[in-house]
């Protein structure tokens, strides 16, 4: 049980990070963070489906590259989602003890 409750408190981090990684996007070019309300390509700027947006698992199933246009994706987005990730499953196997 406890597992699944560290695996779960991952899942949440990754879309945590995601989330951070997009407020930080948007906000350094002065965008809203509302609107538009769903992520988009930084290159061609088209709208991003459900698997792109899945955290890390997006990023590794397109080898780091936009679905659309082909233009490489920083590896700093995974890595944040993923650093997020283990920071939360950490701090809930230190609750759990």
């Amino acid at each position: 049980m406890r597992a699944f409750w560290l695996f779960l408190a991952f899942v949440y981090g990754t879309l945590t990070g995601s989330y951070l990684n997009m407020l930080v996007y948007r906000r350094r070019r002065g965008m809203s963070t509302w609107i538009p309300a769903r992520s988009f390509c930084d290159s061609c700027g088209k709208t991003l489906g459900f698997l792109e947006l899945v955290p890390v698992l997006g990023w590794l199933a397109f080898r780091g590259r936009s679905r659309c246009c082909g233009e490489r994706i920083s590896p700093v987005y995974p890595l944040v989602e993923l650093g997020t990730g283990l920071v939360f499953a950490g701090v809930a196997g230190f609750v759990l003890r």
